[in-house]
Protein backbone atom coordinates (compact mmCIF):
# COMPACT_ATOMS: atom_id res chain seq x y z
CA UNK A 1 0.00 0.00 0.00
CA UNK A 2 1.44 3.65 -1.31
CA UNK A 3 1.75 6.31 1.65
CA UNK A 4 0.60 9.91 1.00
CA UNK A 5 4.10 10.86 0.75
CA UNK A 6 4.86 7.89 -1.07
CA UNK A 7 2.47 8.82 -3.72
CA UNK A 8 3.53 12.27 -3.79
CA UNK A 9 7.47 10.82 -4.08
CA UNK A 10 6.46 8.94 -7.05
CA UNK A 11 4.76 12.13 -8.42
CA UNK A 12 7.58 14.24 -8.07
CA UNK A 13 9.81 11.86 -9.77
CA UNK A 14 7.78 11.53 -12.53
CA UNK A 15 7.72 15.37 -12.97
CA UNK A 16 10.96 16.16 -12.85
CA UNK A 17 11.70 13.22 -15.62
CA UNK A 18 8.48 14.41 -17.46
CA UNK A 19 9.90 18.14 -17.75
CA UNK A 20 13.48 16.80 -18.33
CA UNK A 21 12.15 14.36 -21.79
CA UNK A 22 9.97 17.23 -23.29
CA UNK A 23 13.24 19.68 -22.66
CA UNK A 24 15.33 17.30 -24.77
CA UNK A 25 12.33 16.23 -27.30
CA UNK A 26 11.66 20.36 -27.65
CA UNK A 27 15.50 20.37 -28.34
CA UNK A 28 16.38 22.51 -25.42
CA UNK A 29 17.67 20.31 -22.90
CA UNK A 30 20.29 17.93 -23.36
CA UNK A 31 20.96 14.99 -20.82
CA UNK A 32 22.45 11.95 -19.97
CA UNK A 33 20.64 8.70 -18.62
CA UNK A 34 22.49 9.55 -15.09
CA UNK A 35 21.36 13.62 -15.26
CA UNK A 36 17.61 12.23 -15.97
CA UNK A 37 17.71 8.91 -12.85
CA UNK A 38 19.40 11.80 -10.40
CA UNK A 39 16.55 14.39 -10.96
CA UNK A 40 13.84 11.61 -10.47
CA UNK A 41 15.64 10.32 -7.47
CA UNK A 42 16.67 13.37 -6.34
CA UNK A 43 12.79 15.19 -6.54
CA UNK A 44 11.32 11.79 -5.05
CA UNK A 45 13.70 11.43 -1.87
CA UNK A 46 12.77 15.49 -1.12
CA UNK A 47 9.26 14.87 -1.36
CA UNK A 48 9.97 11.70 1.12
CA UNK A 49 12.15 13.85 3.51
CA UNK A 50 10.01 17.21 3.38
CA UNK A 51 6.77 15.36 5.68
CA UNK A 52 6.98 13.72 8.89
CA UNK A 53 8.18 10.00 9.14
CA UNK A 54 5.14 7.75 8.85
CA UNK A 55 4.71 6.33 12.63
CA UNK A 56 5.48 2.71 11.42
CA UNK A 57 9.03 4.06 10.42
CA UNK A 58 9.12 6.05 13.75
CA UNK A 59 8.02 2.71 15.76
CA UNK A 60 10.12 0.23 13.97
CA UNK A 61 12.87 2.78 14.76
CA UNK A 62 11.88 3.48 18.44
CA UNK A 63 11.76 -0.49 19.20
CA UNK A 64 15.36 -0.59 17.57
CA UNK A 65 17.23 1.85 19.79
CA UNK A 66 14.51 0.67 22.84
CA UNK A 67 16.02 -2.90 22.47
CA UNK A 68 19.31 -2.16 22.11
CA UNK A 69 19.75 -0.18 25.61
CA UNK A 70 17.83 -2.73 27.39
CA UNK A 71 17.72 -5.97 27.88
CA UNK A 72 14.10 -6.57 25.84
CA UNK A 73 13.38 -10.09 27.40
CA UNK A 74 12.94 -8.17 30.58
CA UNK A 75 10.79 -5.03 29.72
CA UNK A 76 9.45 -5.89 26.55
CA UNK A 77 8.24 -2.81 24.13
CA UNK A 78 4.62 -3.78 24.66
CA UNK A 79 4.71 -3.33 28.87
CA UNK A 80 6.01 0.58 28.57
CA UNK A 81 3.38 2.68 29.80
CA UNK A 82 2.30 5.68 27.02
CA UNK A 83 4.61 8.21 28.55
CA UNK A 84 7.41 5.53 28.60
CA UNK A 85 6.47 4.69 24.60
CA UNK A 86 6.12 8.81 23.94
CA UNK A 87 9.59 9.20 25.13
CA UNK A 88 10.94 6.63 22.73
CA UNK A 89 8.81 7.69 20.07
CA UNK A 90 10.47 11.80 20.24
CA UNK A 91 13.75 10.06 20.34
CA UNK A 92 13.10 7.65 16.96
CA UNK A 93 11.51 10.47 15.45
CA UNK A 94 14.20 13.17 15.69
CA UNK A 95 16.98 10.30 14.41
CA UNK A 96 14.33 9.35 11.65
CA UNK A 97 14.31 12.72 10.19
CA UNK A 98 18.46 12.89 10.94
CA UNK A 99 18.89 10.06 8.80
CA UNK A 100 16.36 11.28 6.16
CA UNK A 101 18.48 14.66 5.75
CA UNK A 102 21.55 13.16 5.50
CA UNK A 103 20.70 10.19 3.05
CA UNK A 104 19.23 13.71 1.20
CA UNK A 105 22.41 15.74 1.54
CA UNK A 106 24.27 12.77 0.30
CA UNK A 107 21.82 12.47 -3.32
CA UNK A 108 22.60 15.93 -3.82
CA UNK A 109 25.21 16.60 -6.75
Amino acid sequence: MMTRAWKRAVEDSADALGEMLIEMAGGTGDYSPEDLASAALGAGLQALTDDEPDLSRIEAVAQVIYAKLHEVEQAPWETLTPTEQAFWLDLARAATQASDASLLAQAEP
